[in-house]
């Protein structure tokens, strides 16, 4: 078994801060002034075990500043369209849908939800640029890698539980595993990676190398305390796994990607 070891003064700055949001807000470009070649295309589609993918795009292109380029989002205007497809890998039908448009005071971006979480379940994204004139972008794609399930354990080879409340400095160790734990379809090239989050704990990222036979994620005896005031406190911890994909975006962008992500996530109480 391998394992990963893983006032006024405040009226005036609520103010401001209203001001530098709605700034931002108001900061995206149209689609309408942007030529595709100048367009950065950024696509996921990530599958969270609940049997749907959501499909999310967002573009964004450069304008010169004052101090250097500023990058902005383009948000659709006119007749210009982005249309996601999902492709039954079983049946090979095929769904197409407009996506919807999604701002958070922010960014400006769009997605679609469809049915549907399969190992290679493949998506699309087609920017329609209606009667502009500017060059479409029908050909950016990407499938979904294989699915798969969390479990914490005490023993990984009996599969015995962990408790959810546990000591991050336990002499007894506690894993999270992954069903399939062997990776038997998972293929070359997926990305799987970790992350292990909260208020309590300094935060801990890495990759599993799964082709290399790492099949478990220990979580006692090597998460660090966070600096005071949380140090040596007890706290919720979300445990996240994300196997990745990578895609390919249309050439008629400036640049871009596009990957299929299975993602999983384990809420624990770390005490120290």
């Amino acid at each position: 078994m391998n394992r990963v070891r893983t006032n006024r003064p405040i009226r005036s700055r609520v103010a401001f801060a209203i001001l530098i949001v709605a700034a931002a807000c108001s900061d995206s470009k149209s689609s309408r002034s942007v030529e595709t070649s100048e367009i950065d295309a950024s696509f996921t589609a990530i599958a969270d075990g609940s049997g749907s993918t959501k499909v999310s795009a967002r573009l964004a292109t450069q304008d010169p500043g004052v101090i250097g380029t500023i990058n902005r989002d383009v948000e659709l205007k006119g007749r210009d369209r982005l249309i996601a497809t999902y492709v039954n890998p079983d049946t090979l039908n095929a769904v197409n849908r407009k996506m919807t448009e999604e701002k958070n005071g922010v960014h400006v971006s769009y997605s679609r939800t469809f049915a549907g979480e399969s190992k290679d379940a493949a998506f699309e994204i087609t920017f329609k640029r209606g009667g502009s004139g500017r060059e479409p972008a029908p050909n950016s794609k990407v499938t979904l890698p294989t699915p798969f399930v969390l479990d914490w354990v005490e023993d990984p080879a009996t599969l015995i539980p962990a408790p959810i409340n546990f000591s991050r400095s336990s002499a007894t160790p506690y894993f999270v595993i992954w069903d399939p734990f062997d990776a038997p379809d998972f293929e070359p090239g997926d990305n799987f990676t970790y992350s292990v989050t909260g208020s309590c704990i300094v935060t801990r990222r890495g990759f599993i190398d799964w082709q290399g036979g790492e099949d478990t994620l220990e979580l006692t005896g090597v998460l660090q305390d966070a600096a005071p005031p949380n140090a040596g406190m007890s706290c919720p911890l979300v445990v996240e796994l994300r196997l990745e994909r990578r895609g390919y975006v249309d050439g008629a962008y400036d640049e871009g990607s596009f990957f299929g992500e299975q993602v999983r996530v384990l809420t624990l109480i770390s005490s120290p």
